[in-house]
């Protein structure tokens, strides 16, 4: 006994010594180790004294690793941190807390830290240091602050458009954010980079000036400024020179400010010179800084544009290791200028890939992935001519661009099949021109490279699904669902998947295993095992398979699902047709459903019909489905006085657009009948950004003397601003339209007007 009572005190003395030693560590700063100490004791003995200890030093350790650039370790630490959960301890409690998860882009746990801090608080100090995170991390967006992650994605766009040289789109992406944004300091930013990158001193001054020095973005623009400017005094040159030559033994900050400051005012000649005369002192101080030097110079002249200069300047200085016959920077050159000669610049990286494969400062390795990312970007130089040539319906070319496209996609491949996005760009090619089957090839070869690729997965499990070939999308799209079991969208593509192998088995009268299906069916969305689209099946497959008891009960429970019967008569026609019953059920059904169709047209009968009308039409045909489609159409003209509910009006406008854009069932009536229940859409409902963009479409599709292009972009631009308030993911597409539609009539100079111009006389 005393031998233990002895252990027992000396333990209790080494965890006393333990928070002793945390403690003392954190009052000197030596973060590490106390938190490393607190963390063993808090383990130890987790008492209260002990948690807020622990909690100290996780703040203490965070905000050290923050400050020294260590982010991912800091967000590490701080996790644990509010994983420890409030009350915090009294010395870290309010504005330092905030900070700190702000900075990590962990605002979204603030809420949970109960008594001591509040989102409240972070809205009114923090908000523009949320937005400045969003920024920098879009990775990190907190969820609680969805409209500014969505206004942060826009300004990233804005400047990747920048960086691409396409200033229109980088205005257009800056559009939708109001001048009380958190995020209007960016626009400036955006603004003032897109004028320094066309030397416009006055334009770029007139913007960054405004920027808040204590914000992210005027951090960044400093050292651009301080670029832009680059004069220094003769004086103060050759005292700098003097200064440097006696501490240092040769001047080299001076040369560089000379150097930057002709670089800034484009005096190719005189930086030429310099560089020349001051080359020994520049090598004695770096051996690689002259080439270095030369390499900025050469990108700001691509950047330019400025061929004639491009050309004096490589004649004058020596190539890099990289690209020794200047062929990359010519290509990039005339692809910047704007040039149209296409074969002239994939002759330039043609030229260039040869040149990568004698490159003495690659490894084998890093030539080989060289050269296929040449080949890859040649590709998209004749992709983007086989788009331009399909938009003026030269077919012919289009092949040929195609072809080289394809070509120089395989060679691709070839040098390097572990690089994923070849292979998308392959299926893309493949699909705008309507194949596809080779679309389909090429995400099998890249599922060979990366098997739990979902976008691959996805296409594929799709492809199938549109041919009705449920065995062969079965294993891409059990494999999605295993790699992303809470997807809805994989869930819904495993629900069609049993649907579709029920009625693969009832046609091989498999009766039991198609019973099975749709019990898997049932357990793959629990929410539809009452819908139309399983009920009528069932009912079909229990009818051929000479069950008729159960499928009296399936006929009736399918029958009395809504108070109207229509929309499960077309259920029932589509799916006896689809199982292959007699042609006396057939017909049977078939007069059910033209008898139905006859009666007064309501709202939510031509909703119902609209949607199941819809899905039929995204899976496979089946014989008759014209004639089903052509019925429905017909009910739906008859709509001219319906009161309308929004959900409804949805639907019916979502058919007749997919039937409007397939063409096939009179194109002229679907547009008229699409025009004027859209029109009703924008004044019942103005809320609803669908009606604008269908709106906008049909105006635009109008001939030249009767339509106002001012308002079809005013609808578009309409739209994008409304989901932009209330965003509503299935109308995201329809969005996307708008987005595309707004631009192409910006770039064509068109303003935006908000009603339609009177038609032309005659």
């Amino acid at each position: 006994m005393p031998a233990k009572s002895k252990k027992r005190r000396k333990k209790r003395r080494a965890e006393v010594d333990l928070a002793v030693q945390a403690e003392r560590a954190l009052a000197k700063g030596q973060y590490k180790q106390g938190y490393k100490e607190a963390k063993v004791c808090f383990r130890n003995d987790p008492t209260e004294a002990n948690r807020e200890l622990f909690q100290r030093a996780c703040f203490g350790r965070a905000s050290e690793l923050l400050r020294m650039g260590y982010r991912d370790e800091a967000r590490g630490v701080a996790e644990v941190l509010f994983d420890l959960g409030p009350p915090f301890a009294e010395q870290i409690r309010g504005d330092s807390l905030v900070e700190l998860a702000v900075g990590l882009g962990l605002a979204d746990r603030l809420p949970d830290a109960g008594d001591c801090t509040t989102t409240a608080g972070v809205t009114e100090g923090l908000l523009p240091s949320v937005a400045d995170q969003c920024v920098l991390h879009p990775e990190h967006t907190p969820r609680s602050w969805p409209q500014i992650g969505q206004e942060a994605l826009r300004v990233r766009a804005a400047l990747e458009a920048i960086e691409a040289g396409d200033e229109a789109r980088a205005m257009e992406e800056l559009r939708g954010i109001s001048r009380s944004s958190p995020l209007a300091e960016w626009k400036f930013f955006v603004r003032g980079l897109a004028a320094y990158y066309r030397q416009d001193s006055k334009q770029m001054n007139a913007n960054w000036s405004r920027l808040d020095p204590q914000r992210a973005a005027a951090r960044i623009a400093a050292p651009l400024q301080a670029l832009d400017r680059g004069e220094v005094s003769l004086g103060e040159d050759r005292r700098l020179e003097k200064l440097e030559t006696a501490i240092l033994g040769r001047p080299i900050c001076s040369v560089l400010i000379q150097l930057r400051s002709h670089l800034a005012r484009r005096r190719w000649r005189q930086f030429l010179g310099r560089l020349k005369r001051r080359e020994e002192i520049l090598r004695g101080f770096d051996p690689q800084l002259p080439q270095r030097l030369v390499n900025i110079a050469c990108e700001a002249l691509v950047r330019d544009g400025d061929l004639d200069e491009l050309a004096e300047f490589t004649r004058a200085v020596d190539p890099p290791p990289c690209d020794p016959q200047w062929n990359r920077t010519w290509a990039r050159a005339l692809e910047r200028a704007e040039k149209d000669e296409v074969e002239e610049i994939a002759d330039w990286w043609e030229d260039y890939a040869k040149d990568l494969a004698r490159c003495p400062e690659l490894s084998h390795e890093e030539r080989r992935i060289a050269q296929a990312l040449v080949w890859d970007h040649v590709a998209q130089l004749y992709f983007h001519e086989c788009l331009d040539a399909l938009e003026m319906r030269w077919e012919g070319r289009a092949k040929q661009w195609c072809k080289r496209s394809a070509k120089c996609l395989d060679k691709s491949i070839r040098l390097a099949p572990e690089i994923l996005s070849t292979y998308v760009n392959l299926a893309k090619l493949h699909l705008a021109v309507g194949d596809e089957d080779k679309a389909a090839k090429a995400y099998q070869r890249l599922l060979e490279q990366e098997p739990n690729d979902l976008a691959a997965l996805k296409f594929l499990a799709e492809h199938y699904r549109r041919r009705d070939d449920p065995t062969a999308a079965q294993p891409y799209i059990e494999r999605a669902c295993r790699l992303k079991p809470t997807s809805q969208e994989f869930a819904r593509l495993r629900w069609w998947l049993y649907l579709a192998l029920a009625r693969q088995h009832a046609l091989a009268r498999q009766w039991e295993e198609s019973r099975a299906a749709f019990e898997e069916a049932d357990r793959a969305d629990p929410s539809r095992r009452a819908s139309l689209r399983v009920l009528a099946p069932r009912a079909v497959m229990e009818m051929k398979a000479r069950n008729l008891d159960v499928s009296d009960v399936l006929m009736h429970q399918v029958r009395g699902s809504y108070d109207e019967p229509t929309p499960a008569l077309l259920a029932l026609c589509v799916e006896s047709v689809r199982y292959g019953l007699t042609q006396g059920a057939r017909k049977g059904f078939q007069r059910e459903l033209q008898m139905a169709l006859k009666r007064r047209v309501n709202s939510q009968t031509a909703g119902r019909l609209s949607q199941l009308m819809r899905e039929y039409l995204e899976e496979s045909p089946y014989p008759g489905r014209p004639r089903h489609t052509e019925l429905v159409l017909s009910y739906l003209e008859r709509s001219g006085r319906v009161k309308w509910q929004e959900e409804d009006l949805r639907d019916v406008c979502m058919l007749l657009d997919k039937l409007a854009s397939d063409g096939q069932h009179r194109k002229k009536d679907v547009r008229g009948l699409l025009a004027k229940l859209a029109a009703k859409g924008i004044k019942r409902f103005a809320h609803c950004p669908l009606f604008y963009v269908l709106t906008g479409e049909c105006e635009m599709r109008k001939e030249a003397g009767s339509r106002s292009l001012g308002y079809a972009r005013y609808c578009f631009l309409r739209a994008v601003h409304l989901w932009k308030a209330n965003p509503d993911p299935p109308l995201e597409p329809y969005v996307e339209r708008a987005r595309h539609m707004s631009v192409y009539l910006e770039e064509r100079g068109v303003p935006p007007a908000s009603r339609p111009k009177p038609p032309m006389p005659g």
